[in-house]
């Protein structure tokens, strides 16, 4: 497959992408690109450009944790990486990040159950006689929850 038609493909994800980091406070970083992608988003960043002005480091740093878990697991390990560079990062992003090690978001409990019905072809009653909808921790790529099997 060629590079143009897998940019085509992954054009709704590199938007998705974009528009977090805009909600979050990040709508700087693109304003300079050309990006025929961006230009359905123009009117996002206009909108945005002065709410960063007025952010602080740390305000940034916790909106940098925000987006990067709202962009799910890859993202999530990026963050938990760039939280032990403070060589490359001020202080206040490491620190903001670090959360992103120890008290990731869990998913939600419907998301799971889909993900779990979906891997067993089977209701979740079916297959566990107790299925806690509360996760016990959660990381970067997966969840614990308590569970019981019907067996």
């Amino acid at each position: 497959m060629n590079a143009t038609l897998r940019s085509v493909r992954n054009l709704p994800r590199y938007q998705e992408i974009i528009r977090v980091f805009i909600k979050h406070g990040f709508g700087f970083i693109f304003e300079s690109l050309s990006s025929e992608m961006l230009r359905p988003l123009r009117f996002i960043l206009r909108s945005q450009a002065t709410k960063t002005d007025q952010a602080t480091i740390e305000d940034l740093a916790i909106h940098l944790r925000l987006a990067l878990e709202e962009l799910g697991p890859t993202f999530v390990k990026l963050g938990q990486i760039l939280s032990m560079r403070s060589d490359f990062l001020p202080a206040a992003y490491c620190e903001a990040l670090t959360r992103l090690r120890t008290q990731v978001e869990p998913m939600p409990y419907e998301q799971v159950e889909a993900i779990l019905e979906g891997a067993y072809g089977h209701p979740l009653q079916d297959i566990f006689a107790s299925f806690d909808q509360s996760a016990l921790g959660s990381a970067s790529i997966a969840q614990v929850h308590s569970a019981e099997l019907v067996w």
